[in-house]
């Protein structure tokens, strides 16, 4: 059944990893002794440079795009396969895996980010950052409500 309260939490991971798409994540500002008095504006999609209020484009991280959207196309997959609890079980824990690769991915590529420009940036976490986490407590709800799903029918299937 599809309007089971795990549906929820993985629309509700599929939406934050849409909303990752189009919020920053990271910003690294210039502490008082940076040379360079640009601020990086760090998202999934790329990173921007900003002097005086004007956004410039930088790079793009592709490996950051193709995480962050297996991890959108597997959790609503996961919402149509209610039939299938073993397998919903199971792409739940690789979404969990797909997510947690990508804050790591994305904490070495903000890494390089600050030792290409200099140390002298501060790191500062917006919006984006709390996303990345929302999605892994989410994912491990809707794991456990399909769990009980799954020894709910078991249970009832003894009895018959």
């Amino acid at each position: 059944m599809i309007q089971r309260i795990q549906s929820i939490y993985l629309a509700l991971t599929a939406i934050c990893g849409i909303i990752l798409f189009l919020v920053p994540v990271f910003q690294l500002v210039p502490d008082i002794t940076a040379v360079d008095t640009a601020s990086y504006q760090m998202s999934l999609l790329s990173v921007n440079s900003i002097v005086n209020d004007v956004s410039s484009f930088q790079m793009r991280f592709y490996p950051l795009i193709i995480l962050n959207l297996l991890a959108v196309i597997t959790s609503l997959t996961t919402v149509f396969l209610f039939k299938k609890r073993k397998l919903q079980i199971k792409l739940c824990g690789f979404s969990t895996l797909v997510q947690v690769l990508l804050i790591v991915l994305l904490a070495y590529d903000t890494e390089q980010l600050r030792v290409t420009i200099g140390p002298a940036h501060l790191l500062h976490f917006n919006v984006g950052a709390i996303l990345l986490i929302l999605p892994i407590i989410f994912l491990r709800l809707a794991g456990s409500s399909i769990k009980k799903d799954d020894d709910l029918v078991r249970s009832a299937d003894r009895l018959r």
